[in-house]
Formats: C-alpha cells, structure tokens, sequence
C-alpha cells in the first residue's frame, strides 16, 4: 500500500527539478532577440536600463532612444515582470520514473522573468506531482506556509488538483508510454489540463486489473435504465453577434440556452464585454460548463447459485441542442445520457467480494471511487436491485443491507472498502450510519490501524455489551470513535453515549486532557456529573466549563497540590478557584522562563497577520501573557511553560485601531486553531468579526480551525 508519509520522506529527497537542457531550450526559446528597455523612472534619475537580448550587452544610458548603443537594435520592448508571470507562465508535465519504479508525473509552472543584470531568467515553480506504483496513486500539491518570518514550500497530499489558467502543455518524458499501463490508456490526455489527466488516471488506476483472476459468471443485463428520479444535467448555451447597422462598436448578441430553453437578443457595446461570450446565456445569465455531477445508478441480478450481480454504471445527463438554432426562435432542447463507464460487483454466497470493469475483467477498485470524492454524491438504485438487496443472504452476510435500509442512496463504495475495514459489517448492522458514511468519506490509509483488523482480534472486540448498547442509544461519529478508542485507555469502563454527550456541547478533546491529569479514580461519568453541576449550579455552561476546568486540574498537578481532595478537584466554583490558581501559577515563574519565552517568541513571528479590521500579533515578553490574562480576565498566563515548551502557541487578536488594547486570545497547537477567548472567557464565536478572521487567518497560514 503506498503510504504518503513514506513517499515524502523517502522518495521526494530523489527527486530533481526540470533536467538543465529543458531549462536552457526555454530561455532559447523565449528570446525574441528585442532590445528590453527601462526607461528613467523621475525626472532627477535620466538613467535608463537596458538588456540587449540579440548581442547580450546591459547597462544604462542617460537618452531616452530604445536602440542597443553596441548593436543598433531597435526591436525594443518592456521587462517581463512579476505581473505578467500568471498570465506568461509556460506548463511543463514531467513524466519519469524514480527509485524501486515510482512513476511520477510532474507539472512545472515556470514564469519567464527579465532584468537588465541577467536577462532572460526562469523560476520553475512545482504546483503538482502525481505518483503511482502497484495499481495505486497519491496526489501531492505545492503549498507555501510562513515559519519563522521564512515563507517556504512544503508538498500536501490533496484528492483533487488546480489547472494552472488556461496554457499550452508542454510534455517531457522519459518513459516510453506505449510500455506503461497506466501511461499508455491515458496518452492522448498528457497534454490536457491536469484536472483532465486527473480524473482519466483515477479512472485508470482503479481499473487496474487485479492480481487475483476472478471470472465474472455468464449475467445478461438489459440495457441501462436511467434514473427515474430527476437528475441534474449538464447544459449548453450558444451566442453570436449580428452587426447594427449605422453604428460603430456596437452589436446585437443573440443567445440560445438548454438550462432555460429560451432565446435571447440584447444590444451590447464590443468593448465593455469580455471575449468568452460564447459560451453565455443572456436570458438566464449563466454560462455553459460541466456544472452537474455524474450519478452512479445500480442494477442488480441473482443467480441460481446464491450469487449476486451488481452493476454500477456511471453515467450524465447532457441537455443538448437538438436542432440547429434559429434566430429569433427557442432552441429545441434533447435530453440525452452518456455512459461515462460500467463496473461489476460480484457477491459469493459467504460474502466474497469481487470486482471488474466493464470489459467484465477482473480489477482491485471500483472507478466510482473517484467521483466518490466529489462534493455530492448521486447514487440511484433500480426497483429490482432495492428488491434483491433486502432479500440477498449473500448481501446480508456484507452488513449492506443494514446499511442500504437507513440509506437509500447508499454508495457501492462500501464493498470495496469491506474488503479491508472487516469491521465494517458489524458497524452496519449495529445501525452506526453515521459512522460508516464517515469511513467511506476517508481514506484507508488515514484511519487507525485497528480498523483494518479482523473485528475478533481488533479493540471493538473488548467492548462490553453496555458499552455497544451505549453506541447503539447515541449517534457513532468517527471523530468521536476514535477519541473514545483514546478514553479507553485511561477508563475502562467509559460509556460512549456520556462522552457523545460532552462532545456535543464542547470538545471530546477536553475529556481526554482530563484523564491524563492522572487524578486517581477520574472518570468519564464523574466528568459528565460534575460538568452538568456546574452547568446547573455555577451557571457555567460545558461549552466553557469543560476548558476552565481541564487548565485547572493541570494547574494542580504542577504545583503538586493533592489530586486525591475530592472537594479541591471538583470545587464548588470552579471559576474564581481557576483564577485564584492562575495567579499562584503566575506568581512562581521564574527569570529563565522569561528569557526562554522571548526565544520562543521570534520561532512564532511567522502567525503574524494583519486583516480589513483585526490582527493577530505574538507577545514578545511573559509580562504581556499575564497583562492579557489579568486584563480578559482568563488563565492565559498558566500557558507560559507550554508556549516555551514548544507545546502551545498564544497569539493576541487586536482591533486595528485599538492596537493596546486586549479584545480576544487564541492558542494555536499542531498547526491548529483550538482556542478564541474573550473577556471571562467569552467564546470567540460570540466576539464581532472573530470568527471570520480566523477563517481568513487560518487559510494565509495554513491552519485548520478546530475551536472548541
């Protein structure tokens, strides 16, 4: 299984930028030999730079005549600069293999830059590499991220890609293509856009075929049988201009549509309307692309052995013009359907799963996977397939018919992820939805390894039937799974339902930074009773609760109070013994502290930003943590010895006009926005403008908002 972290670490290191000859021929072929001129940019400077790009000659010249002074050439033009690198950018796909047969497939933006000191020079910037081995792909994009006042380049793996504008590609391989099985099916689109090579090489290497030879029985389907329900489509318009008679700049665009079925005529002046009219509905007012999402529709056949067929045909609905178009006239709109491709899915009667593609070979992955991915998901399932679904031993013996019966639209993605999460089945049919939508919207890779296990031997298999029941009574997130999987370690006994509860009115994270406090006898259900005291009693809502009390049971443990006093752990105001503790923690930092946490403070410059009306700012000094905990009212000065540690990060939202004054405080961990308070504590989401700037913020410096 390709594994990203073991590609970056491994395998990026071998990697090298576009071959020196393909960097060479570029600038050969950027030179237009013209004569690249400056001129004086103020009255009181009169020199002008130049590069002669036919003799190679630079330098400055006090007249303002665009001419080589050593050569006479006269074929003058501006530098290139930074403005015109987005719409100048040349597109290279780099295509080769590296290290134990890892093929890659590499797409190079580089920008033509010019100066009068060198010339022509060239900045590849790498947006995208494509790596396959084994039937399998991983995807990585070039990302930039600013650390220690240093922006610098990092490669993240993403499930979708950017084309880089509109430009021409430019191939480079070193692999011969018609010997490559993935390279050679998808050859005719190594020059397209990436988006297009993207979906063609998902499509490709889920169809793969298997290792394992599979014979798919003799199954006779009829012909696809399209949705009954609606189903959105893609759509088509079309416009040209007439000529107005005795005006000049001006014409009659005319516009046929299939989204709205009408014609349209209006007026325009030329030069006030972009060029990409073609393509645009005047009636309805948008224009024409791939806007609709393919549905996946799912027949099904039994067989007399107890086997079933599923077929899974991915298709569209197009709106096209089914008659040429007549001035004046509404167009005449044809509904059509386009196969885009066929898989089966091949259930034996003990619940063996096998897949092949429409060619009815054996392959590893369905290709609905890709569109899997996708903001929608569109699935329809035929009267006869719903029928042989519920009826199906074989299907039942799968958990796809628990699932299929709370979720009509249910994705065949579940089978192949069957065949590696086992555990999957017994979520089914506990009626954990929820969670196994979660599952098949991640990747296998990205789940905990206990997932991948036989259910008897994985840590499910430890759970008491309370503890199930507890899951069947609540709602099974993933998210949550995961960190009661993480309470078990510390409570045994813990009730999934009580740590759903806390979850859902603040963060399942708080529970887990509680029981590693240590404090003798802590468990999930003391938590949950004490926090919904509080909430009754103290008028402290979890929200807020959860967080004051999780930093002041830490704050006890550092100062090495007794965490075996019942009446000091869970105190009867939970908020002025935070804050009487805060203070004591304050009070014993030392001078070391001090200047560890200045240190600290210049690896973190990088979080600065500034927006339309806050900013966030780092504090240089630990004075400046306790003026913001004494001035907000909040125990930000316990955080000192985390933020030297390196554990934590504090960063101070100010107005930008009331730069001293203290108005909201965040803690940033693992690259994570866990934290926004205000005044008491005040969640950030209630703060004006808060919420949006951590938005904005978060995507400058690539963060993720995760705040409690």
């Amino acid at each position: 299984m390709l594994k990203s972290k073991t590609i970056t670490s491994k395998v990026f290191p071998l990697l090298e930028g576009l071959p020196k000859k393909v960097i060479e021929d570029i600038k050969v072929k950027e030179n237009d030999k013209a004569f690249l001129f400056e001129p004086s940019k103020s009255i009181m400077d009169t020199e002008s730079k130049y590069y002669c790009l036919a003799c190679g000659r630079h330098g400055t010249k006090n007249d303002s005549e665009p001419v080589c002074p050593h050569c006479g050439n006269h074929q003058s033009r501006p530098f290139r600069t930074d403005e015109y690198s987005m719409h100048e950018a040349l597109i290279y796909r780099y295509v080769h293999t590296v290290g134990d047969g890892y093929l890659f497939i590499r797409e190079f933006a580089c920008t033509p830059k010019e100066d009068a000191e060198n010339g022509i020079t060239l900045e590849p910037r790498e947006t995208t590499r494509i790596c396959i081995k084994d039937g399998e792909m991983i995807t990585f994009l070039g990302e930039r991220r600013y650390v220690g006042g240093v922006t610098e380049s990092y490669w993240r793996k993403r499930d979708s890609v950017f084309n880089w504008g509109n430009n021409e590609v430019h191939l480079i391989s070193t692999v011969e293509t018609e010997h490559d099985p993935v390279l050679s099916k998808v050859s005719q689109f190594l020059t397209k856009p990436m988006s297009k090579l993207f979906d063609e090489l998902k499509l490709t290497v889920a169809g793969n075929q298997s290792k394992d030879v599979n014979v798919l029985p003799n199954v006779s389907f009829s012909s696809v049988d399209y949705p009954s329900e609606p189903v959105e489509a893609n759509w088509k318009a079309h416009s040209i201009d007439t000529p107005v008679d005795h005006t000049d700049g001006f014409v009659y665009r005319h516009s046929w549509c299939t989204n709205c079925g009408k014609y349209h005529m209006k007026m325009v002046a030329v030069d006030r309307y972009h060029s990409s009219y073609e393509s645009l509905c005047l009636k309805c007012g948008n224009s024409s692309y791939n806007r609709a999402l393919p549905y996946v529709l799912v027949d099904a056949k039994s067989l007399d052995d107890g086997q079933i067929v599923l077929r899974v045909t991915c298709g569209e609905k197009i709106l096209d013009f089914g008659a040429p178009t007549v001035l004046a006239q509404d167009p005449v709109v044809e509904e059509k359907y386009k196969t885009i491709f066929t898989n089966y899915i091949l259930i034996a009667p003990n619940g063996d799963i096998s897949f092949f593609n429409g060619d009815k070979q054996s392959i590893e992955k369905l290709q609905v996977q890709l569109y899997q991915q996708r903001r929608f998901k569109e699935y329809y399932y035929t009267e006869e397939a719903k029928r042989i679904i519920s009826k199906s031993a074989a299907i039942a013996r799968t958990g796809f018919n628990s699932y299929f019966e709370k979720n009509a639209s249910a994705s065949p993605k579940y089978f192949e992820y069957l065949k590696q999460l086992p555990c999957l089945e017994l979520f089914s049919k506990f009626g954990f939805n929820t969670l196994v939508d979660d599952i098949l919207g991640k990747e296998i890779a990205d789940l905990p390894a206990y997932f991948r296990k036989e259910f008897k031997g994985s840590r499910f298999s430890k759970l008491t039937k309370p503890q199930i029941k507890s899951m069947q009574n609540s709602v099974v997130t993933l998210k949550v799974l995961i960190a009661y999987m993480q309470v078990l370690n510390k409570d045994s006994g813990a009730l999934y339902g009580e740590l759903y509860d806390i979850a859902s009115h603040a963060h399942e994270r708080h529970v887990l930074d509680i029981l590693r406090v240590g404090i003798p006898g802590m468990t999930v259900s003391k938590i949950a009773e004490y926090i919904w005291n509080v909430d009754d009693f103290q008028c402290c809502p979890p929200s807020e609760s959860m967080q004051l009390w999780s930093d002041y049971l830490r704050m006890l443990r550092d100062s090495e109070c007794d965490l075996t006093d019942h009446k000091l752990v869970f105190t009867n105001s939970l908020k002025r013994e935070h804050d009487k503790m805060s203070r004591k923690i304050t009070q014993i930092q030392d001078e070391k502290l001090s200047k560890d946490f200045a240190d600290r403070a210049i690896d973190n410059e990088w979080l600065e930003y500034r927006g339309t009306r806050l900013s966030a700012i780092i504090p240089r000094e630990l004075s400046e943590i306790y003026e913001e905990g004494r001035k907000l009212h909040h125990c930000v000065g316990s955080y000192a010895k985390r933020i030297v540690d390196g554990e934590t990060v504090i960063a101070f939202l100010r107005e930008n006009d009331k730069a001293d004054r203290p108005y909201c405080t965040v803690e940033i961990r693992n690259h994570r926005i866990i934290q926004a308070r205000g005044f008491s504590n005040r969640e950030g989401k209630y703060i004006p403008g808060v919420s949006e700037f951590l938005r904005v913020w978060a995507k400058e410096k690539n963060l993720i908002v995760d705040v409690a």
